[in-house]
């Protein structure tokens, strides 16, 4: 009995092998790469930014294209930071406000609120009306200066004191 189990284990043994090992095949045909084509690796055709307020996503997009493109909520998305989760646009996650249309060579702006992202900051947008797609890291659109008050003598010379800014 013990004999015949060696015998089975040993006939697949060396199947398993056999399968392994490399076959003998003829070397397989290459050309050359034309690295000077530019078409192979188009850029994107837009340019996109994005900035949050808190849970709002202000966004502004700039077809580079001679191509108009219909525009809807469905061609957004959010990818998680430091992840690869992907938040597609729907009515139930998302809220989009954004033109039905982007013309060459035109720029539009849009909201959007993603319920789940309280504070957006650090996540990407996705803008992908089709085969081509763009995203933007969403900055905060905190900046101190904004909040620094002008003193007399500051808004004399032109210069705010940085002074009142808490580091």
């Amino acid at each position: 009995m013990v004999r015949a189990v060696s015998c089975v284990l040993l006939a697949l043994f060396v199947s398993g092998c056999a399968a392994l090992s490399p076959r003998k095949s003829a070397p397989p045909q290459s050309s050359p790469v034309d690295l000077s084509a530019t078409d192979q690796y188009a850029p994107t055709p837009f340019q996109m930014v994005a900035e949050a307020s808190g849970n709002v996503i202000t966004f502004a997009i700039t077809n580079h294209s001679s191509r108009e493109y219909a525009v809807s909520p469905y061609h957004f998305a959010l990818i998680v930071q430091g992840t690869r989760r992907v938040v597609p646009y729907s009515p139930e996650v998302a809220t989009v406000d954004v033109p039905s249309r982007l013309g060459p060579g035109e720029t539009i702006m849009g909201r959007a609120i993603f319920n789940e992202f309280p504070a957006p900051e650090g996540h990407k947008l996705v803008f992908k009306p089709g085969n081509e797609a763009t995203f933007a890291v969403i900055s905060s659109s905190f900046n101190p200066l904004r909040t620094v008050p002008k003193s007399s003598s500051s808004a004399q010379s032109g210069k705010t004191k940085l002074s009142n800014v808490r580091r």
